[in-house]
């Protein structure tokens, strides 16, 4: 517990499924927003391809950027693990 509260232990890399899939839903529902209301005005044919292409590629790129919020924790236990080995 006194590990969690000063810091030594992060909290973060266990929610980041949950953080992702939010996401995910938020995307999801945004494109679809964008390409009923686009789909709606006359001439909107282009923010209907926007919305689908939000649809297929937010999802990507919200996964890639929880990845690398993935990596720097990793990158920090990994040296934590040298520091420990070498102060031995």
């Amino acid at each position: 517990m006194e590990d969690f509260f000063s810091f030594r232990k992060f909290i973060t890399p266990a929610f980041m499924q949950v953080i992702f899939w939010i996401l995910v839903a938020a995307n999801t529902l945004s494109a679809l927003l964008y390409m009923v209301g686009a789909g709606a005005m006359p001439g909107g044919g282009g923010g209907v391809v926007a919305g689908l292409f939000q649809l297929i590629l937010g999802p990507i790129f919200i996964r890639v950027a929880c990845e690398l919020t993935i990596v720097v924790f990793r990158i920090h236990d990994c040296l934590q693990e040298i520091r420990n080995r070498n102060s031995t």
